[in-house]
């Protein structure tokens, strides 16, 4: 008597497959979009853009993530103690709130009938999950080239910061961006 292969049923290895896929999604690092310009390399020095002084001050979450942003850049190597530096970097948060979830019930209906005369029915509801509207902010740090007034170097990370970021999401979503600024000249 011939023996037939066991292999785990096929709806196994569709919610292997699925929770593999939606664990490495989970799993993903937030992305960085960076267009970096001719000239970054003259930036043997980098420090906070003059204050420009018809604007209104800082608010205390700027003045955090432009001290975060020192930090990581001295921490890298740069320069960032130069009385007038060759560079200027600065920032700025982009708030946006994405819509709220639509909405509303489904139903759908189905039959099926297998080779060995089974019938099955069945039915489907529908609903929203997470109605409420999300409200995330970008992080852009940009480097601007301090004789010429010309950016260099803008990096951006989309939703970086929660509504009440505290010290760690800060240091997180710095880090993210300034990890992909190029390393201090020699």
């Amino acid at each position: 008597m011939r023996r037939r292969p066991t292999c785990p049923p096929r709806g196994a290895a569709w919610a292997a497959a699925v929770l593999a896929a939606v664990l490495a999604g989970c799993a993903a690092s937030p992305e960085v979009a960076v267009q970096q310009i001719e000239g970054v390399d003259r930036c043997t020095s980098i420090g906070p853009r003059p204050a420009d002084p018809a604007a209104p001050p800082p608010t205390v979450l700027d003045q955090r993530i432009g001290a975060e942003i020192l930090r990581v850049l001295a921490a890298a190597g740069h320069v960032t103690t130069a009385p007038s530096p060759a560079c200027w970097v600065q920032h700025r948060t982009v708030g946006r709130t994405a819509p709220a979830a639509s909405s509303g019930v489904g139903v759908g209906i189905g039959a099926a009938s297998g080779p060995r005369g089974g019938t099955s029915v069945g039915i489907g509801i529908t609903l929203p999950i997470g109605v409420a509207a999300r409200r995330d902010t970008a992080l852009v740090i940009d480097v601007v080239d301090a004789a010429r007034r010309q950016q260099v170097w803008v990096g951006t990370l989309a939703e970086a910061l929660p509504a009440n970021p505290d010290d760690a999401d800060i240091a997180r979503a710095v880090a993210a961006v300034l990890a992909r600024f190029p390393p201090p000249p020699p």
